[in-house]
């Protein structure tokens, strides 16, 4: 299968999958990191606690 020569590709992403680094520079949380567990979930400030949506790919550091 090849591709039209003029077919554009394109991609997408939301911050919380790419940027990382919630706690440098005064870089400070997003929304996202701090978002309920579910409809009646609660708020989680625990920041010692691992949670792969502040990891990232770490785009902060590597790029």
């Amino acid at each position: 299968m090849s591709f039209s020569k003029k077919f554009l590709w394109g991609t997408a992403f939301a911050a919380n999958q790419i940027e990382g680094a919630y706690n440098e520079e005064n870089k400070g949380l997003n929304v996202q990191d701090v978002l309920p567990k579910g409809a009646l979930g609660h708020i989680d400030l625990n920041l010692k606690e691992f949670n792969i949506k502040r990891k990232a790919i770490d785009f902060y550091h590597k790029y």
